[in-house]
């Protein structure tokens, strides 16, 4: 199962994922565009606001004690809330070393969170075990990557039968950089995934 929310935007982050992570945690800013209706601890940092992550949690359907691999965790604010309401196991995967860090710090502000491990690692090539997820969540991730077709077999790779992938992701159209799939269905379907909702959201651009 997967949910696709569509919006396209552009951000540049000056001196890589690093740099952005720090210079995003103490953003005044940040949280004032998109931090509305959020609870405090989450600290998001994608561009989907707190009514489009109520609304992926419910599609993604995490029942306790599954396990929730998050795909791009950044500082683990969402995966963190999204594990802690569903009763479930969190594993979250960044390339960033801040991020991750950050991730780990943050656990204890979520007290009734079962379990969270983080890790620094490559989103198309994770290291975890096949099967190992229940569900995959992935918030603004896939338009980052140069080949976002390794993330999406790693996705079929770790979802056990049945399970399922709920992602967002940034839609491409005009002169959007080639890397950003015009027919995400289709793109996703190929990957060997079947697509049970979509839906875009143009309020978010």
């Amino acid at each position: 199962m997967i949910w696709f929310l569509g919006s396209v935007t552009a951000v540049a982050i000056t001196g890589g994922f690093d740099e952005g992570y720090r210079r995003w945690r103490a953003s005044r800013v940040y949280l004032d565009l998109m931090g509305e209706g959020f609870p405090a601890p989450i600290q998001p940092f994608s561009f989907v606001p707190w009514d489009g992550l109520n609304a992926l949690a419910a599609r993604l359907m995490v029942a306790p004690s599954q396990t929730v691999v998050d795909l791009g965790c950044g500082r683990g604010g969402p995966g963190l809330w999204l594990a802690t309401c569903a009763g479930a196991r969190l594993i979250g995967i960044d390339a960033s070393a801040v991020a991750v860090a950050d991730a780990r710090d943050r656990r204890r502000l979520f007290p009734d969170l079962v379990d969270a491990r983080f890790r620094v690692g490559d989103v198309a090539n994770t290291g975890l075990p096949d099967g190992c997820a229940d569900a995959v969540v992935a918030l603004d991730v896939l338009q980052l990557l140069a080949e976002p077709t390794g993330m999406l077999a790693e996705v079929t790779r770790l979802l056990q039968p049945q399970g399922r992938l709920a992602l967002t992701t940034w839609e491409g159209f005009g002169d959007a950089p080639a890397r950003f799939p015009r027919d995400l269905p289709a793109f996703i379907e190929r990957a060997g995934l079947r697509v049970d909702h979509c839906t875009e959201r143009p309020a978010w651009l």
